[in-house]
């Protein structure tokens, strides 16, 4: 979209400040990142795809979790339910965690 304004310099000034405030134009730092950043955005979303599957998976086999929520539409977005309160049980021990989850957590 373009267009021209004809006006004095005063009010000139004051839409050049609405224009940087509302954010309508990039600086170009901004669009040099937002192009980067678009270049390799379809392997970062299959990236975090795949750990989201892993992730759902692991939650899915957990004793602890009651249900887990996951589209699998290629999406990274995951919910999970425990069972009974989480405010009130103690963190777990490193024995009682799935050994998967023991090993990651070692450094």
């Amino acid at each position: 979209m373009a267009g021209v304004v004809a006006c004095d310099e005063e009010f000139a000034g004051r839409l050049r400040q609405v224009r940087f405030a509302t954010g309508g134009v990039l600086h170009p730092l901004a669009g040099y990142l937002l192009l980067r950043g678009l270049a390799t955005l379809p392997v970062r979303v299959r990236a975090a795809s795949a750990t989201a599957a892993e992730l759902a998976r692991r939650l899915t086999a957990d004793p602890r979790v009651a249900r887990v929520h996951y589209p699998r539409i290629g999406g990274a977005m995951i919910a999970f339910e425990v069972h009974g309160d989480p405010t009130r049980s103690s963190p777990p021990s490193a024995s009682s965690l799935p050994p998967s989850a023991s090993a990651a957590s070692t450094p």
